[in-house]
């Protein structure tokens, strides 16, 4: 392998950008990851139901699913950075308005309005196409994997650490400030360390601002039988792993009693298995096994854990469980992005990556609203069962796509 020091220029400057980028992620989602784990147990004290409390974790998609398209296409036109910056600060207006809320229906708005100003996750991952080739882009996606996963450590613990036994309005408006401030801090970050990745001779005219009455720009998807198969399949999983993960705060809590210190550490230990894979795992499994049987193995994987939770009566496997489910969708959604990045040229990543969102904020929306059915109705452990059932027809299909189109292990 070539040394670092020896890296030609240009090369040296596409990996220093790579390392700021991940930093303001990770800061970012410090700030994400504080809030996270609270809020259930926070509308839950306000008195809202499991159905309701899923409901409003479901707004924040439905706005993703709404601007998602849209934060793509002017990242194509006008580049990255200004995108980046524009979410980042709204995201601070929406942590305030979090912790004024004394209702159940402001914590619904200050959700959606999160949602809606999501546009930092497409723009950091077209960024990171922008700056890197074909061969690292696997390795950069999962870096930015491990940015979401490093929030998703010291965010909960800081705000478990903040909140801890007592979690009232106060306490949630302390944690909202500290939130507001990572993304602060973030956006300074790319106002003054990160230059813009999208030349202007790779930028898209904007045709027209007012989306569609259709998802825009999906017929680029559908002359794509690969792209739609991975838009399905990122559907697939993303309402699996929040059918799990929108009820999780509530099942410990009401079966095993959890509050807001311990809720807040077993979301940072998901968080540290989730870093674990993306820097360790992803790279190696990549090139060993190509990104479509990645795709496979975390299916399995994910399955396992959700099924694994069906039979938890204590905190005994409750990791294992917990380490299945992180280890599955650590390697398969980097796996799958590197694979929709490499559908697209450089002037349309933004938007084939905006769709690829907005397709998972719609199975984001769609998981929530029937977990705290499924837990309110069915049964506590009715939400990981079917989660398990909904990844089926995603491993058939991954199986069936790949025998197509195969990835050369050692090129991903």
């Amino acid at each position: 392998m070539m040394n670092e020091s020896r890296l030609p220029p240009a090369e040296m400057k596409s990996k220093i950008k790579v390392w700021i980028l991940f930093f303001i992620v990770f800061v970012n989602l410090i700030g994400f990851g504080i809030i996270q784990p609270l809020f259930p147990l926070y509308a839950d004290r306000l008195g809202a139901s499991p159905e309701i409390i899923t409901l409003t974790i479901a707004s924040y998609s439905i706005g993703q699913f709404i601007t998602a398209p849209l934060w793509g296409r002017l990242s194509d036109a006008f580049g990255r950075r200004p995108i980046l910056l524009i979410s980042f600060t709204g995201a601070i207006g929406t942590y305030i308005l979090f912790g004024l809320a004394e209702s159940v229906g402001t914590l619904f708005v200050a959700r959606c309005a999160a949602g809606l100003f999501a546009g930092s996750i497409s723009a950091s991952y077209a960024y990171m196409t922008d700056i890197t080739s074909e061969a690292d882009r696997a390795r950069g996606m999962a870096l930015l994997g491990a940015a979401f996963g490093m929030g998703l450590i010291f965010g909960p613990a800081i705000g478990g650490g903040i909140a801890s036994a007592n979690l009232g309005q106060v306490t949630f408006f302390i944690t909202a400030l500290v939130a507001g401030g990572m993304s602060l801090l973030a956006s300074l970050g790319v106002y003054f360390f990160l230059p813009e990745s999208l030349a202007l001779s790779d930028r898209q005219p904007m045709k027209r601002w007012l989306p569609e009455p259709k998802m825009p720009n999906l017929d680029i998807a559908r002359a794509r039988p690969i792209l739609s198969l991975l838009i399905v399949l990122h559907i697939l999983v993303m309402m699996s792993i929040t059918l799990s993960t929108s009820i999780l705060t509530l099942w410990v809590a009401y079966e095993l009693d959890y509050g807001a210190q311990e809720v807040g550490y077993l979301f940072a230990y998901v968080g540290v298995v989730s870093v674990a894979t993306q820097l360790l795992a992803v790279n190696r499994l990549t090139r060993l096994w190509g990104e479509w049987r990645l795709v496979q193995a975390g299916i399995v994987s994910m399955a396992l854990g959700f099924l694994l939770m069906g039979l938890v009566g204590d905190a005994v496997l409750l990791a294992p469980a917990l380490t299945l489910m992180t280890f599955g969708s650590g390697i398969c959604n980097p796996a799958l992005s590197s694979l929709v990045s490499k559908e697209a040229t450089a002037d349309e990543r933004g938007v084939l990556l905006g769709i690829y969102q907005s397709a998972g904020s719609f199975g984001r929306v769609v998981g929530p609203l029937m977990s705290g059915v499924l837990f309110a109705q069915v049964a506590m452990i009715a939400p990981f069962i079917f989660a398990a059932v909904v990844l089926l027809p995603g491993l058939v299909l991954a199986v069936a796509f790949a025998k197509d189109t195969p990835t050369t292990p050692g090129q991903a």
